[in-house]
């Protein structure tokens, strides 16, 4: 009412606030009921207003651009009320139609009524609307073949005549690029190009002309070759500066397609590099070649930059020319030599400040991306690059260190012994760098990786405490936060401890304590593996891990109530089911561990041999499997948690694929031990459990091979030979459990998750049939996307799952009865919307009460699943009329 209120307001600037509340609608709740509302109405306001609100309707109908294409069902009325504007006396109100209707051009693309009267308006002579004309033809040209064929001998006579003035030519060969539908057109295209750089050799003209070639050689792939030939000649034989940087550009852009690298002679290009007067050309000249090998460019020119791009270069050429890198680091291979170059300039920022050269920041950045690279390539070159790095960190500027320091942190990706010597060092700068300010995250990690943890606690440890002294308290944070997920939770923990009183926020405090009753459970885990077995007797260790995760579950429950200072509840939802999962795992591992420390102890009962040894392993066999199938649980569980976040990284996910793994080994051990002590169970088979990322993982693994080792090897129900194998099996069993549990990146982040808003509405029609002869009900699917600019993968496909349920015997829709189910997939359309119908099969003609719910599942570009959500079921009353059939 109030937005009917605001269009019929005599005043201008009540109805512009209505038009833009309407596209801000539009855009928020973009559903099809109040998208073709919304257009219905601002296209009577556009025929019946005045210039200035026409153009706010027109600036409107831009904005929801994308939802109105996928939308507006009514096409034909919206289209019919603005063109009605098109035979006003009004050339102005003509412009801004043109421009109103072109800015959808999807929905235009086919009417041929809009494209005559295009054509219609190219005689007029006021400005605005030519100026529109030619805006019109090129949006509409780029989507329709048929109005592109229509206009290009009109183009092509414009271009040539003489009653066309200049700024308007450069414009009809700016839109010459469109003419690219078909191989004839885009060779028609060509040769009215061709024709005009001999008629007009202006430096403006040639330069639009040879942006619309390139452009249509990146089009039409056929002629990237031709084109590339092409500029090189120009390049060579035409002196002006514009245009020998605007053929370098043009190459730059063709280099990529199939064929330009074969017309691509590199004699010219060398003869620039030497030859040219040029400091541009140069520069230019090596983007190119940098861009040749698939590296991304840098923007401007100097000597160091020209320095940084050369070793670009280099990269490329060591990295690509051989398929496979040499097994050891030789002396005498480029990419030895190339990277003791690249260390020997990142050594000159090491320099006092007024020795150091005049570069800019991004030429270290440059050095240490090729670093990284040839590191990536080649990991046995890391030794040699941690001891080149190491010591130029205290005396690099500020601004140098953090990409200095990543470099390292590489180095101790690669190789954690490359780094190993050298860890008093970077204790050294870490204690320098807390005086200084300087950064050191990126250390500290290389250092952890590298540390034991009795070096931890000798190195870290102060560090950590000198950072609290002096007030860092994010920093400290960090820093505990990369030692829980590098496997040091004991330097950990005290930090957690100390930095929860300092928070003013109840619910940041529970996530700290929540960390800190983490890490005190991973270290008892970590220092009980590394201790001797103490033999049979009840041990205290089980209970107090498992309530120190309890405590965490309970921590995590009360920091996600308020989901308040950047920790979203989506993030506590992940981080609270990686947490239960780590605790059933140890539950069943702890459980498992029991069964074994009590095998020597079972009472002898029966007076055969063949009964004492039934009734001595009868009920353990049932303990290891029940412990069996628990692991076996929860192994799937973390396979299905990990195809539910869509958003997460690489390395969470390969994580939670480890995790699985151990769980896998750990019940694939219970289940040979139920069948070695009941011989008459079924044997237990390896289980398959398949990645999100298309990879598979069979069980068992080395970890359970030695356990199925130990557990076929018993062979004699004796008591001393019992007694050693449980030691050798609950020793191992003890050594899985107290694995370091690699908490994921996905555990410490809340970043913006992917979201998908679906409406699902059932409709029957009169005789709607499905495609079995039975009655059916249309099914309407319509839904948004919203992604982050920072995702990690991308939607390709979108798949619902629609579930329909009847009420039965007076039960509600959602609790029984029989159910029916149907699969759409729809592509999504401007990559933020996606709409789909299906035909769901009812049960006959009456009157139901069923219940209508759905699910959501992903598709990533590269044909990866992922459960997103699912729709809740809700009641829906359908009154279904006996089918007509013709």
């Amino acid at each position: 009412m109030e937005l009917d209120r605001g269009l019929r307001s005599p005043r201008t600037s009540d109805q512009c606030e209505a038009i833009f509340f309407f596209a801000r609608l539009i855009s928020t709740y973009p559903w099809p009921i109040i998208v073709n509302t919304a257009a219905l109405k601002l296209a009577d306001l556009f025929r019946n207003s005045n210039n200035f609100v026409r153009h706010a309707v027109c600036e409107a109908l831009r904005q929801c651009e994308p939802v109105l294409t996928a939308q507006v069902l009514n096409v034909d009325e919206v289209l019919r009320r603005i063109q009605s504007v098109l035979t006003s006396n009004d050339p102005v109100a003509r412009a801004i139609t043109l421009r109103t209707l072109c800015g959808m051009p999807n929905l235009v693309a086919d009417r041929l009524d809009v494209h005559h009267a295009i054509r219609d308006c190219w005689s007029s002579t006021h400005a605005l609307e030519r100026e529109a004309v030619l805006w019109a033809m090129d949006r509409v040209s780029a989507r329709s073949p048929t109005f592109a064929w229509g206009v290009l001998e009109r183009l092509a006579e414009m271009v040539h005549g003489l009653n066309a003035a200049p700024r308007d030519k450069m414009k009809l060969v700016h839109m010459l690029r469109r003419m690219h539908h078909d191989p004839a057109m885009a060779q028609q295209s060509r040769a009215i190009c061709e024709e005009l750089l001999e008629d007009y050799p202006g430096r403006a003209f040639t330069v639009t002309v040879l942006d619309a070639l390139t452009e249509l050689a990146l089009r039409s792939r056929l002629e990237a070759s031709s084109q590339s030939a092409f500029l090189l000649h120009r390049l060579e034989s035409d002196p002006r500066l514009a245009i020998k940087l605007t053929c370098l550009r043009c190459l730059r852009k063709l280099a990529p397609t199939a064929g330009a690298h074969s017309a691509l002679s590199l004699q010219p290009l060398a003869r620039l590099i030497h030859g040219s007067p040029y400091s541009l050309v140069r520069r230019n000249v090596l983007l190119l070649l940098v861009r040749i090998s698939s590296l991304h460019a840098m923007e401007e020119a100097h000597d160091w930059d020209q320095v940084a791009t050369a070793c670009e270069v280099l990269t490329n050429a060591c990295t690509h020319a051989s398929s496979s890198p040499p097994p050891t680091p030789d002396p005498a291979h480029p990419a030895f030599g190339l990277m003791v170059v690249l260390a020997a300039r990142l050594a000159v920022w090491s320099l006092p400040e007024e020795k150091r050269p005049a570069a800019e920041l991004r030429v270290v950045r440059s050095f240490t991306q090729c670093l990284v690279r040839l590191l990536k390539w080649q990991p046995a070159l890391a030794p040699t690059l941690a001891a080149a790095l190491v010591p130029i960190l205290p005396r690099a500027p500020k601004e140098a260190v953090r990409y200095l320091a990543q470099s390292v942190l590489e180095c101790a990706r690669a190789s954690k012994q490359a780094v190993r010597p050298h860890i008093r060092d970077l204790a050294a700068y870490l204690n320098h760098a807390v005086d200084t300010h300087a950064p050191l995250g990126a250390v500290f990690r290389a250092l952890l990786m590298a540390c034991s943890a009795a070096e931890a606690q000798e190195l870290a440890a102060p560090v950590v405490a000198r950072l609290a002294d002096s007030g860092r308290y994010w920093d400290c944070f960090l820093s505990a936060r990369a030692a829980l997920a590098l496997g040091h939770p004991a330097l950990a923990a005290p930090v957690f401890r100390d930095l929860a009183p300092r928070v003013e926020s109840e619910s940041l405090y529970s996530w700290l304590r929540a960390l800190c009753s983490l890490c005190r459970a991973e270290a008892a885990l970590s220092s009980a593996s590394q201790q001797p077995s103490t033999g049979g007797g009840a041990s205290p260790l089980p209970d107090a891990v498992l309530g120190s995760f309890y405590h965490a579950l309970t921590a995590l429950q009360a920091s996600g109530v308020g989901g308040s200072q950047g920790h979203s509840k989506r993030g506590k939802g992940f981080q609270q089911a990686f947490v239960h999962l780590r605790t059933e795992f140890l539950e069943g591992a702890f459980r498992l561990l029991t069964c074994l420390r009590e095998l020597p102890l079972a009472p002898f009962a029966y007076p055969s041999a063949e009964e004492v040894a039934a009734g001595r392993f009868h009920l353990l066999s049932e303990q290891a499997g029940r412990c069996a199938a628990s692991l076996r649980n929860t192994a799937l569980a973390y396979a299905h948690l990990a195809r539910c976040q869509f958003d997460i990284d690489d390395l969470s996910l390969a994580t939670l694929q480890a995790q699985q793994e151990v769980a896998q080994s750990a019940a694939w051990a219970a289940s040979q031990l139920a069948r070695e002590l009941n011989p008459q169970a079924t044997a237990p088979q390896p289980s398959i459990a398949r990645s999100t990322a298309g990879t598979q993982i069979l069980t068992p693994n080395a970890y359970t091979a030695t356990l199925r080792k130990l557990c076929v090897g018993v062979s004699t129900k004796a008591s001393d030979a019992w007694d050693g194998w449980a030691e050798r099996l609950g020793a191992f069993l003890r050594q899985v459990v107290g694995l370091p549990c690699a908490y994921p990146p996905f555990f410490f982040q809340a970043r913006p998750a992917t979201d998908i808003k679906l409406a699902v509405s059932a409709t029957v029609g009169e005789g709607v049939a499905s495609t079995g002869g039975k009655q059916g009900v249309v099914v309407r699917l319509t839904g948004l996307l919203s992604q982050p600019p920072s995702a990690k993968r991308t939607v390709s496909h979108v798949e619902v799952t629609v579930v329909m349920r009847k009420a039965h015997h007076g039960k509600s829709a959602d609790k029984g009865g029989e159910e029916r189910k149907m699969q759409v997939q729809m592509a999504l359309e401007h990559k933020s919307s996606f709409a789909g119908t299906t035909v769901v099969e009812l049960w006959g003609p009456a009157h139901y009460s069923v219940s209508l719910g759905s699910t959501l599942t992903l598709t990533d570009t590269l044909h990866a699943r992922w459960l997103h959500s699912a729709v809740p079921p809700r009641p829906v009353l359908l009154n279904v009329p006996p089918a007509r059939h013709s």
